[in-house]
């Protein structure tokens, strides 16, 4: 992929965790073109995402099983979501805005 397209999004302290002590390092970004998030650094046999919209409710989840993966926002709606994702070492939070 092409790292000029894409956003590198900030880390959120949304339910006051985000654990930066670790070897777990993984980057988020979001492509609002293509509407797709890229996760890279997994490094964890198996990591899992969530994404929230802005009302707290659950749209989407899954497992993130390749050292570079990547979620497909196609079926969302224009609006703030909150990504959430987590390994056994890690949890990391970034909020995107869907247009």
């Amino acid at each position: 992929f092409n790292k000029d397209k894409f956003i590198l999004c900030q880390e959120s302290k949304f339910n006051g965790y985000v654990n930066k002590n670790n070897d777990q390092n993984f980057k988020i970004y979001f492509d609002d073109n293509s509407k797709k998030i890229t996760i890279n650094n997994i490094t964890d046999y198996v990591s899992e995402y969530s994404i929230y919209d802005i009302s707290g409710i659950l749209q989407m989840n899954g497992d993130l099983r390749n050292p570079s993966s990547e979620i497909h926002l196609t079926g969302l709606h224009p609006g703030i979501y909150l990504i959430s994702v987590s390994s056994e070492k890690c949890k990391k939070n970034a909020v995107i805005r869907l247009r």
